[in-house]
């Protein structure tokens, strides 16, 4: 299967693993059905059973293992910073959330641009002073 965008996040779900800014996040198993799953009804609410049907099949689950899933996926986003949420809607199922809009690719060069600034103006004033002297 090809990998599946999330705005900018990356998941491959063959490798069960989740790509957020150039960091990879293995997902167990299980968490990877769900998390694709929700992908697949993205941006509907999929209910509960459906995520049990599609993740687990035909095995006996209770519905503590679903909940469960939902934590480790839901810690392992907020740990890697990525932009995607699930919520919860209450004695229906969950929604996966994510910003479909790409992040500016400059956005880290501009934070340092006042450092290079200041390192720079050091420089010219240094130069400055020593060929001022002479």
């Amino acid at each position: 299967m090809e990998p599946l965008h999330f705005g900018d996040d990356l998941f491959n779900p063959d490798a069960c693993e989740l790509i957020v800014r150039d960091n990879a996040y293995h997902l167990q198993p299980q968490v990877s059905k769900v998390l694709l799953c929700l992908h697949q009804h993205f941006p509907d609410v999929t209910p509960r059973d459906t995520l049990i049907q599609e993740a687990w099949g035909n095995q006996e689950v209770v519905d503590e293992s679903l909940t469960r899933c939902i934590s480790i996926l839901r810690k392992t986003l907020a740990k890697s910073g990525s932009q995607m949420k699930i919520e919860t809607i209450p004695r229906v199922g969950y929604r996966l959330k994510f910003s479909t809009v790409s992040r500016p690719q400059g956005l880290l060069r501009h934070r340092f641009m006042p450092l290079t600034a200041l390192a720079l103006g050091c420089v010219i004033t240094f130069f400055y002073l020593y060929f001022e002297s002479y």
